[in-house]
């Protein structure tokens, strides 16, 4: 059964759309008359009676509730709570609502993949997800293995912090994740990049992203670039870096490969046309090199390694240190990682606070050094062991 937290049931109706245009005025203006409309019909759970039932799906069932009112409403009414609804500033950058009447004891978005994505794989379907075993990713194993070098290559892995100089890419905020789409909606079986938001927001009516205009449509808050990983991606590697308006609607894309992203990535809209504009490595590269996903990974490190940097010894290392146990399955499934367990690998706060066996965190300056051609105080990772150094 499809978990009501996370999805709509039955699906979102079709009377609930995305505004056809991006939003380009001031929000708070444009969502006054939909929080004057949640502060007075909004209700807590204290004010339900004893007949009613209050369940953890409280808050989100009557988010839903609300939503499918107001986009149901008509026109004239809306205009008079528009009409009367006072300004209503944010506190720092958050958008009020009654928080303490709609919140729920868990967020149907975090459950999903995390507050704010960065890297999101998009070929899952019901079918593969229900398939999945426990503890694996909602793909097929195939799809799974794939990802899980996606993953990999995500990290950074020749730069002296992997991991780490990929910002928040694996972090508990800034996450990586597999969206599924809703199994009771037939009209949208797969996830898109157009679709995301809907998807991520709509479902669970996150009031903290979301908002009703007084035409009865939906926008979202927020800043969103995110790095979709389609089919394409996992057969040929470049994903695809989308900036998305405030409507759901892709601004601007492009094929770019991980790896290529590094320190000068930060998952929001801004950042995703800064770089897919401006850079034109990331460009060149995302469109002239693709490869065969299901060699293994350090045969595809080495070949890309004009673009990656760092030398065998080193990504073994770093590998190990970002996704423990990955080169054993890998090796095993002659170049795929069937069957690897996802929740292995590791977050940028785990990798902050990994320590080396001798009980020191890793030196950066060391790994920095390794990752500089040979003339380097080091040439390799075994050389920096041999002279005491890590």
């Amino acid at each position: 059964m499809t978990d009501p937290a996370k999805y709509w049931p039955g699906g979102i109706p079709d009377d609930i759309r995305c505004d056809p245009e991006p939003f380009e005025g001031d929000i708070g203006e444009e969502m006054k008359g939909w929080q004057l409309f949640l502060e007075e019909t909004a209700i807590g759970r204290d004010e339900v009676s004893d007949t009613e039932e209050v369940d953890e799906n409280f808050g989100v069932t009557q988010r839903r509730r609300l939503v499918t009112q107001w986009a149901r409403m008509s026109q004239e009414k809306r205009d008079s709570y528009q009409s009367r609804a006072p300004f209503r500033p944010p506190f720092n950058l958050i958008r009020w609502y009654p928080r303490e009447k709609l919140a729920d004891p868990r967020c149907g978005w975090s459950d999903k993949i995390a507050w704010e994505p960065s890297m999101v794989c998009i070929t899952a379907t019901a079918a593969t997800a229900a398939a999945a075993e426990e503890g694996s990713p909602p793909l097929s194993p195939r799809d799974a293995a794939l990802w899980a070098k996606q993953r990999i290559l995500g990290y950074g892995l020749g730069s002296h912090r992997a991991g780490e100089n990929f910002l928040t890419l694996h972090d508990a905020e800034h996450g990586v994740g597999v969206a599924v789409p809703n199994a009771a909606d037939d009209e949208h079986t797969t996830v898109t990049p157009h679709n995301f938001l809907r998807w991520s927001q709509l479902e669970a009516a996150d009031f903290d992203r979301m908002f009703m205009t007084p035409r009865g449509t939906v926008l979202f808050t927020g800043n969103w670039g995110i790095l979709f990983v389609d089919r394409e991606a996992l057969d040929k590697g470049p994903a695809l870096l989308c900036a998305l308006e405030n409507n759901g609607a892709v601004s601007i894309s492009h094929r770019v490969w991980a790896f290529t992203l590094k320190s000068e990535w930060y998952p929001d809209r801004n950042d995703a046309e800064r770089i897919l504009q401006e850079n034109h490595l990331i460009s060149r590269v995302g469109y002239a090199y693709k490869a065969n996903m299901e060699k293994g990974i350090l045969e595809f490190l080495d070949e890309f390694q004009r673009f990656i940097g760092g030398e065998p010894e080193l990504w073994r290392y770093l590998i190990e240190r970002c996704a423990p146990g990955y080169l054993e399955v890998e090796e095993a499934g002659r170049g795929m990682a069937y069957g690897y367990d996802h929740s292995r690998f590791r977050t940028q706060a785990e990798l902050c606070e990994l320590r080396e066996p001798g009980g020191l965190p890793m030196s950066y300056e060391m790994m920095e050094l390794l990752c500089k051609p040979a003339g380097g105080l080091c040439k390799s990772l075994r050389e920096a062991r041999e002279k005491g150094l890590i």
